[in-house]
């Protein structure tokens, strides 16, 4: 749609009013999500580009949540990001039928914008030109890590001798930097090797390192 005509709000609205329709009593909070009973049942993003507006979103209908929420956190421990917090919510399915939503969502739409054509595109329509190559650039790994946001991971282990600490930071997903602390002095040789080796590596990839002791190893187990 043209960008004059795009508001986020408006537009959730309209599947908010969808939803109502169909018997869910949602209603849109302040971050554009739709919610129900104060469970977010979907979210969108938006974009703004020569003078047209682009909006997308989800909606939990049926969804595995078990899944998405071990989905949604992260294994590793002690990671920092530089970045903007994500704010947690609460969430929960709709349980309506995804072909009933749809057609609720078009005649809303039709209704405030005005009669319109519906494309329905297939799976295999989606996979073709264009659409093709951008599902390859999505595979590769500068798309998968390479925009990634700075952080760091912070480590520590108590080993025989003591505690060991070590703090790792990457960026683009590119290990940057490595900080050891706590080793013995017997083990500073090898500390040192393994700060300069990881830098340059690719984090959480699996790269091969070598690892001689039982620190090297336990550092790479966590990081790479």
């Amino acid at each position: 749609m043209q960008s004059s005509e795009f508001t986020r709000s408006g537009n959730a609205q309209l599947v908010s009013s969808a939803l109502n329709m169909m018997g869910r009593d949602t209603t849109v909070n302040h971050r554009h999500d739709i919610v129900l009973y104060g469970k977010k049942v979907s979210g969108s993003a938006f974009k703004i580009s020569k003078g047209r507006a682009y909006h997308h979103g989800t909606m939990l209908l049926h969804s595995n949540l078990e899944n998405l929420n071990r989905l949604l956190r992260s294994t590793r421990k002690g990671l920092r990001i530089m970045g903007i917090d994500s704010v947690r919510s609460s969430v929960q399915n709709l349980e309506i039928p995804h072909e009933e939503f749809v057609k609720s969502v078009c005649m809303q739409f039709q209704q405030h914008y005005g009669e319109c054509q519906i494309v329905h595109v297939t799976e295999d329509e989606a996979r073709t030109g264009d659409v093709h190559q951008i599902e390859k650039e999505f595979q590769t790994d500068n798309w998968l890590y390479g925009q990634t946001p700075a952080f760091t991971q912070n480590l520590e282990k108590s080993f025989s001798f003591g505690t060991v600490m070590v703090e790792v930071s990457s960026k683009h997903g590119d290990i940057i930097k490595v900080d050891i602390q706590g080793v013995p002095a017997t083990f500073y040789v090898s500390a040192s090797a393994m700060e300069a080796g990881l830098v340059g590596k690719k984090y959480g990839r699996g790269n091969f390192i070598q690892t001689d002791n039982e620190i090297s190893q336990w550092i790479a187990s966590e990081i790479l």
